[in-house]
């Protein structure tokens, strides 16, 4: 479980950083309304301004954490595991390699890394633990 957060903490912290500027930013913005709201418009169309203008801070923040987090689904799922025997291995220009595994009837297509697929050969019996979403092999083990 480890391997799996720590693999989406190194493919996905931009979105996190981002996505903690952007909150801290709301956040900040609606601190100093507040305090300006509290110092110089201490009535109650002061009071209905500020509540206006939190539900469209909150609202924006709940806009980018679904812009940012829903791409990367994976935080919110647990690690899969498959098992089976390696049909095809193929290379692919963005990721790697694109490996076939067949597990009796079901037939799965996984992404895996450059270094891993060059070792991998057809016939291996492999099990892999992968992004259920993205389908990006986390680790895997060539059975012998």
């Amino acid at each position: 479980m480890k391997e799996y957060y720590y693999y989406l903490w190194c493919t996905t912290w931009p979105y996190l950083v981002v996505l903690f500027l952007v909150i801290v930013f709301l956040f900040g913005r609606l601190l100093y309304q507040a305090r300006n709201t509290w110092r110089y418009e201490r009535d109650a169309w002061g009071l209905i301004v500020l509540s206006g203008r939190t539900f469209i801070y909150i609202g924006t923040g709940l806009i980018y954490v679904y812009m940012l987090l829903f791409p990367q689904r994976d935080w919110l799922a647990t690690p899969a595991v498959f098992e089976g025997v390696i049909e095809k291995v193929e290379p692919a220009a963005e990721w790697g390699y694109y490996l076939e595994v067949r597990d009796g009837k079901e037939l799965r297509t996984f992404q895996i890394k450059t270094q891993t697929g060059g070792q991998l050969e057809i016939g291996d019996r492999i099990e892999l633990e992968y992004l259920p979403y993205t389908g990006q092999v986390i680790k895997g083990e060539v059975a012998d």
